[in-house]
């Protein structure tokens, strides 16, 4: 996903994930960003965002 993204120079991709999922600390490992939290139907979800000029943590 990220590849293609770099190789249209798009600035950033995005990551919906449900709040229940309790694997989200890779996201944020990986370099992405926790952002807008929402209900969408009967789903917690939080918005996560990686900026691509971003190396991710170590």
């Amino acid at each position: 996903m990220i590849r293609p993204a770099v190789a249209a120079d798009v600035p950033a991709v995005k990551a919906s994930i449900d709040a229940a999922f309790h694997h989200q600390k890779p996201y944020e490992r990986y370099g992405y960003e926790a952002g807008e939290r929402r209900a969408d139907g009967p789903y917690d979800r939080i918005q996560y965002r990686k900026r691509l000029n971003s190396p991710p943590m170590e």
